[in-house]
């Protein structure tokens, strides 16, 4: 990687680094790899093991709403329907679209500061090659 001023890696290629650099081959003509496709379309295999993970973790937080739902319709139509009208209701409803707003902004500014703080000073100045 060619080096800038100052000892840090320049965040571009100088232009004359450029025409050196070897092209890539067309798409379809990828090196000795017998299949033909080139080093660009090559995809990462699929983590089947982490997708496992989730689909059983997502099955497990949608149970409350499917047993939530099978109640309901146990109880029939008027019962719901008068639950649903109750002001305790519609206190629990506020409650909770104000937790999701707070939760989700203090996400956002936990996280932002983590990002921050991992970054570093030397990465926030420009000077590493991964930003």
């Amino acid at each position: 990687m060619p080096v800038a001023g100052g000892g840090r890696p320049a965040l571009r290629p100088e232009p004359e680094t450029l025409a050196t650099l070897a092209p890539l081959p067309p798409a379809g003509r990828g090196p000795g790899n017998g299949t033909g496709a080139s080093l660009r379309c090559r995809r990462a295999a699929q983590p089947t093991g982490l997708l496992a993970i989730s689909i059983l973790v997502a099955g497990v937080l949608i149970l409350p709403l499917v047993f939530l739902l099978v109640e309901a319709q146990g109880a029939g139509v008027s019962k719901v329907a008068s639950l649903i009208d109750r002001s305790l209701t519609a206190q629990l409803l506020w409650n909770t679209a104000r937790l999701a707003v707070v939760v989700t902004a203090l996400c956002a500014v936990i996280g932002t500061g983590a990002a921050w703080l991992w970054s570093g000073p030397t990465c926030r100045a420009g000077g590493c090659g991964r930003c």
